[in-house]
């Protein structure tokens, strides 16, 4: 188990393929919001949590986050720990554990938190135990909540694509996302609703489209040309969408990301000197 602490404060986060690690068996993480607000969850999966909820996250599966001045305690496990008590761990991933089923393992985080580096290695392998024990009572299933949920993401997913396959479209817009997947325009945007609504997911989406055209070195496009490939109105609307998403503007991004290709492909003896601070004794 590993423990940490994040504050997060308008800050988004994406991880869009799945992970691959020779010999790892999978890491969980759970994150308790401790205060402030969560919006994310499994790609097809939209969820909210506020303060007292834990989400449930596989590390190496795809996922998106959006944290609004959030305070957040995290512990990542590995996935042999949840097996003895979870018949399906790929259920897991995106899920949120709500009170009354999360208020003592809440309790039982912060309280680890607070004294872990005051235990013993006794009293850690008892604390240890009495987490995981508490981690099976909140992961205790609902019944009935997944089918009335089913039709709900089925809609979402297929809002999602109609989205991905027309995203460079100009014209895109929740009516005719709606009227493609036989929506009704509220309906839409209640779904949306958890990510900012319909139009900020597409503008989103298209920035992350353009990240990675301008992730491609042998991509010769302006930023101005790959902006309306990707559907933007203007260059301006896109750089201001993806500094906001990616903390810098379109053009910075594409000289960093060369600058540093450029510096990999140099011979090891021709590379800038690197700088390690090392702390001196005492």
């Amino acid at each position: 188990m590993v423990m940490f602490e994040r504050r997060r404060t308008g800050r988004g986060h994406e991880r869009p393929a799945r992970i691959e690690l020779r010999n790892d068996p999978g890491q969980f993480v759970l994150q308790l919001l401790l205060s402030g607000e969560f919006v994310g969850g499994a790609p097809d999966n939209a969820v909210l949590a506020g303060p007292g909820d834990i989400v449930v996250f596989d590390a190496g599966r795809p996922h998106r986050a959006r944290f609004k001045n959030a305070h957040i305690l995290a512990v990542s496990i590995p996935q042999d720990e949840l097996r003895p008590f979870v018949e399906d761990c790929a259920g897991l991933h995106g899920i949120v554990l709500k009170t009354p089923a999360s208020a003592l393992l809440g309790d039982m985080m912060v309280s680890l938190d607070r004294h872990l580096v005051r235990l013993g290695p006794r009293e850690i392998a008892g604390a240890v135990q009495a987490f995981r024990e508490l981690l099976a009572i909140a992961l205790m299933p609902s019944p009935g909540k997944d089918a009335a949920r089913a039709g709900t993401f089925d809609k979402f997913d297929q809002a999602r694509a109609a989205i991905e396959r027309r995203l460079a479209s100009p014209g895109l817009s929740p009516a005719a996302i709606a009227s493609e997947i036989g929506l009704s325009r509220s309906r839409l945007y209640e779904l949306f609703r958890p990510f900012g609504g319909v139009a900020s997911h597409i503008q989103e989406r298209r920035a992350v489209r353009l990240k990675a055209l301008l992730e491609d070195p042998l991509e010769p496009r302006s930023i101005a040309a790959l902006a309306f490939a990707v559907g933007f109105a203007s260059e301006s609307h896109a750089s201001r969408t993806f500094r906001q998403m990616f903390g810098a503007p379109p053009g910075q991004f594409r000289r960093e990301m060369r600058g540093a290709a450029a510096t990999s492909a140099l011979p090891f003896e021709a590379r800038p000197p690197q700088v390690s601070l090392v702390a001196a004794p005492g």
